[in-house]
């Protein structure tokens, strides 16, 4: 006989999370902007320098949300993702 069940103790793995480094963000939160669209950030990190025109971040997330970040929809006109961290 083979258990169906786990009990609450035994847990599996996380999801792997990935990095998307995104720039030219002029204004705004952009953690706030990612959340409205139903995907959760794990981390948020400013990685501009100080007294950049622009701000850009590195945002990690999970690898199954990575398909829709990577979208040029997904983000506003003139904000731009590259790269990602595997």
């Amino acid at each position: 006989m083979v258990g169906t069940s786990l009990p609450e103790s035994v847990q599996d793995a996380p999801e792997p999370s990935r990095d998307v480094f995104v720039y030219r963000v002029l204004d705004g939160n952009i953690e706030d902007y990612i959340t409205e669209h139903k995907i959760e950030v794990h981390n948020l990190e400013h990685i501009s320098k100080d007294g950049s025109r622009f701000m850009s971040f590195k945002v990690t997330v999970k690898v199954s949300d990575m398909n829709t970040l990577l979208q040029p929809e997904f983000w506003p006109v003139d904000i731009v993702k590259v790269g990602l961290n595997t």
